[in-house]
């Protein structure tokens, strides 16, 4: 890889999910971090096409937004906005997935979003799920909170 890669960010599904849906405090955040990465550079940041599952999916919840209006903004934002590489769900990532389910209590969406992270060398992990609070060696994880996000952003700077 680069040098770049090095400070390559990866964004899991739940970062979207309240940039784009998030209508409380809890989602400024995210909504702050999606802006910040979209006037940088094309690429900085990383998610795995698996994303395109998790957020495209219809919501439980009985004010979301309505489907159509989902979609367009979630294709807008991992496939037309160019600040966000998609990685695409290999092979190789998903056997790898499977021998970190196999050390590890992590649900298969998460496995392989840190799987994904791991194989394009992402520098910082930024997640809003407990799970991921140890990552590993070589990679920071970044709570999607107002404690956490300043120092990724200042990073940016």
């Amino acid at each position: 890889m680069t040098e770049a890669a090095s400070s390559l960010i990866y964004l899991d599904t739940n970062v979207f999910i309240r940039a784009v849906e998030g209508l409380d405090e809890a989602a400024v955040p995210a909504k702050t971090l999606i802006k910040a990465l979209r006037q940088q550079r094309t690429g900085i940041a990383a998610t795995s096409e698996i994303t395109f599952a998790e957020v495209l999916a219809p919501s439980k919840q009985a004010n979301s937004m309505p489907l159509h209006m989902k979609r367009r903004a979630y294709l807008d934002l991992l496939l037309w906005s160019g600040f966000v590489a998609l990685i695409p769900v290999s092979r190789n990532i998903l056997i790898e997935t499977a021998e970190l389910r196999a050390v590890g209590r992590f649900k298969l969406p998460d496995a392989v979003h840190l799987v994904s992270a791991i194989q394009v060398r992402c520098r910082f992990f930024v997640s809003g799920d407990r799970d991921f609070d140890k990552v590993p060696a070589g990679m920071e994880r970044v709570s999607c909170n107002h404690d956490d996000l300043p120092r990724l952003l200042k990073e940016l700077s």
